[in-house]
């Protein structure tokens, strides 16, 4: 680790207000102390994979964002719920629209609250869908951007730990109030949308029956859901071990062995008979 390019601490913590406040009080220190000594041992390698997941968790957020699109072939490919009817038709549900692909027919491209999709409600006899699917769809659209956007600090503070000379208590806390924070808002995405409006979508089509399944976008959001727990884990049991310069730390070791060759060298007194 020694030889690896660390991040520098912040500016701020050369102010020793900040230093004291954030780095040093009794509770980040007691944060800091939590871990084991083998990931401590494996440092570097531990936490730039934590910091290569995470970097797939922005991914595969930003892919399930790209559903809010109104371009229709993205919406099909990032779509949060897919739907077959037997007569060969496909749905395909974005966060913005819906999608509706018939056999030998131009696409029908539905926007959430249109005249459009109350049609739609009419044929699949499941009054009320467009707008509970609106609402669901702006909370998770915006619980989402929150998950993105706690990324950027969860990776800056991945990098930063990777070695001994750069970890900070505070940095600690912080990748795991990150990591939880992003958990917790995507799986919050995630419910609110299953809850709101997959359950509600129509369950018939021109009296067929739909049989939905869940769609690459709302799939690339649970995968990253999952993998920020990787990184929680790796933050918390990482402890903060106190760094010293090598030169330092052999100027001390240097000393020390003086000090104890001088001890051993006891004068002896020769005593006449």
């Amino acid at each position: 680790n020694l030889g690896m390019v660390y991040t520098p601490k912040p500016p701020c913590f050369m102010l020793k207000c900040c230093n004291e406040i954030f780095e040093l009080s009794q509770f980040c220190v007691g944060v800091g102390k939590i871990g084991v000594e083998c990931f401590d041992t494996n440092r570097a390698p531990i936490m730039l994979f934590a910091t290569f997941v995470t970097f797939i968790c922005m991914l595969l957020t930003i892919i399930a964002l790209v559903a809010v699109s109104d371009i229709d072939s993205y919406i099909k490919d990032t779509c949060w719920t897919y739907g077959e009817v037997s007569d060969g038709s496909k749905i395909y549900v974005g966060l913005n629209k819906i999608i509706i692909s018939e056999p030998n027919a131009p696409d029908q491209s539905i926007v959430w609250g249109d005249s459009a999709c109350h049609t739609l409600e009419q044929a699949g006899n499941d009054l009320g869908f467009c707008e509970e699917c609106r609402t669901e769809c702006d909370a998770a659209v915006g619980v989402a951007i929150v998950s993105l956007i706690t990324i950027i600090p969860t990776i800056t503070t991945d990098i930063q730990r990777s070695t001994r000379r750069g970890d900070m208590n505070c940095q600690k806390f912080m990748g795991i109030l990150t990591g939880v924070l992003g958990f917790v808002s995507t799986l919050a995405a995630l419910s609110t949308y299953a809850g709101g409006c997959y359950h509600n979508l129509p369950t018939e089509y021109n009296g067929v029956r739909i049989n939905y399944s869940l769609g690459p976008g709302f799939l690339c959001l649970l995968v990253a859901t999952v993998l920020k727990i990787i990184d929680v884990v790796a933050n918390v049991f990482l402890p903060v071990v106190p760094y010293t310069e090598p030169a330092l730390k052999e100027s001390l070791v240097g000393s020390q062995s003086m000090t104890k060759s001088d001890s051993d060298a006891t004068p002896t007194s020769i005593h006449g008979v």
